[in-house]
């Protein structure tokens, strides 16, 4: 079985012990928002995560990627949906972000929408003139004019002359953002599988950063995050003090100067030019240089901290950023904020 919609998913299908279920890829779960069940109407209406998610290898006749169902929904001449919409919210605005769609084209009149309400429940996504920011080109939007104490809802479609599928909604609420992660020495990490994972390429410049407090130094190596390849380990030096190793996968590492244990902050960063070795940087200073032996590259996911307890690290994460570009390069002031 794959790419369908199971209701109650594997765990609802009933075998009595005399077949095997193979669960492959692309199945989810969800209500298919036919257009009238109860009246054997099958058809998907236009919000169904039904659309666009059958088989990726084929096409329905209107050419776009097969929808799961009997009835596909037909797309004939619009654009597809938007996908990826994220909103970031910061203390003065909100700020958009969505993925391009297929064959944009502004030179050919293409632009996208943004639709906006308060009502989380909102019915009239779908209703004539109710598009808030029109003539979008590109695929970043901050919307300035909002409230304090208020939640937005946001969506956004493409538009070529026809109205495209809108991205599904996403919301935001201005005001400091205040999370963080927090970790210890047990069994919780967070995981970002490989579909939603970036693909580190060894022919793209990246930088990666962050900001650590480490709690606890009781773990001989502590893994902060791992990307694809790469890891950022802590390594505590007897009683007082601390250093910062970037791992490879295979085992290769390179390691920074020791620093003195403290309850502060400090900034994080790894820099990696296509082609070129890896720097460590460490509160804004250059703090060693790999020698080829460490690499980032591959699809194996994101990882904050460690699933082995005794590789957990045991502090806080904050302000976390993967940039397609080399941020630093000579000795800087850590930023304040993304």
């Amino acid at each position: 079985i794959s790419y369908s919609n199971i209701e109650g998913g594997q765990d609802s299908i009933v075998t009595n012990d005399n077949i095997t279920v193979t669960w492959g890829d692309g199945n989810i779960d969800v209500d298919p928002l036919f257009v009238d069940a109860d009246n054997d109407d099958f058809n998907l209406t236009a919000d169904s995560r039904c659309i666009d998610t059958g088989h990726p290898d084929s096409t329905d006749v209107d050419g776009t990627i097969t929808d799961m169902g009997a009835y596909y929904y037909d797309q004939a001449g619009q654009p597809v949906r938007v996908r990826n919409l994220i909103t970031t919210p910061s203390e003065n605005n909100i700020a958009l972000k969505w993925h391009e769609v297929p064959d944009f084209n502004s030179n050919n009149g293409w632009t996208y929408e943004i639709l906006r309400s308060t009502d989380s429940n909102e019915e009239n996504w779908y209703d004539d003139n109710f598009a808030y920011v029109m003539g979008i080109l590109d695929t970043f939007y901050v919307d300035e004019s909002v409230d304090d104490n208020t939640t937005y809802h946001y969506r956004v479609m493409a538009n070529n002359g026809s109205l495209g599928l809108q991205a599904f909604p996403d919301h935001g609420r201005r005001g400091n953002d205040t999370t963080a992660l927090s970790m210890g020495a047990d069994d919780s990490w967070i995981s970002v599988s490989d579909a939603r994972a970036p693909v580190f390429s060894a022919e793209q410049d990246y930088t990666l950063e962050l900001y650590f407090r480490p709690l606890g130094y009781g773990n001989e190596a502590q893994t902060m995050l791992r990307a694809a390849s790469l890891s950022l380990d802590l390594i505590p030096i007897g009683s007082d003090s601390f250093k910062i190793h970037i791992v490879d996968e295979s085992g290769s590492f390179t390691g920074g100067s020791p620093i003195p244990i403290d309850s502060g902050w400090h900034h994080l960063a790894v820099t990696s030019p296509a082609g070129e070795n890896i720097k460590l940087w460490l509160d804004g200073h250059l703090d060693a240089v790999d020698d080829g032996s460490v690499t980032l590259a591959g699809i194996s996911g994101v990882d904050f901290n460690s699933s082995d307890p005794s590789n957990s690290y045991e502090g806080i994460l904050d302000e976390v950023r993967f940039s397609t570009s080399i941020r630093y390069s000579s000795a800087f002031v850590p930023p304040g904020q993304f």
